[in-house]
């Protein structure tokens, strides 16, 4: 890494944020049956996020990893909290952001809450259907100096 830990020396595509990189890490926390580790990235990761000035903020990064952080709570148990988050996750994403890969990540939530029993499980599952049934249109939002 060498004498400045904060240089990256693979700048450009090469590189994420620190937040991004904890959604990556809990991702691989969970493929390892490891939830408990999972959240804990999640939760520094959307908490790194909190801080970041808007202007530098990845949203739509930062709900991939809030999703990372639902699946943790789904894999421990913890139901009603993982509805409470999709839900604020539901209600803040815009149509036009309900993109492929979030829609996939939130299905992820529905497919692992499916195989456990009872109503806090059945409220995952409503919810992340909620959010897969919402029509995805809308006007993306322009580039700087438009398209052209």
């Amino acid at each position: 890494m060498g004498k400045n830990p904060s240089l990256d020396v693979l700048a450009g595509p090469f590189s994420c944020s620190v937040e991004r990189a904890g959604g990556l890490w809990a991702d691989m926390s969970l493929t390892q049956v490891d939830p408990a580790r999972s959240l804990e990235f999640a939760t520094a990761a959307v908490q790194g996020y909190a801080r970041t000035p808007s202007d530098r903020r990845n949203v739509g990064s930062e709900r991939m990893v809030r999703c990372q952080e639902i699946k943790a709570h789904v894999a421990l148990g913890n139901l009603d909290v993982a509805r409470d988050q999709l839900e604020h996750l539901v209600g803040t994403t815009p149509a036009e952001h309900r993109v492929g890969p979030l829609a996939q990540r939130v299905e992820e939530i529905a497919w692992m809450a499916r195989d456990i029993v009872g109503a806090d499980a059945r409220g995952v599952v409503e919810c992340a259907a909620d959010f897969c049934r919402a029509p995805r249109t809308g006007t993306l939002p322009m580039l700087s100096g438009g398209m052209g």
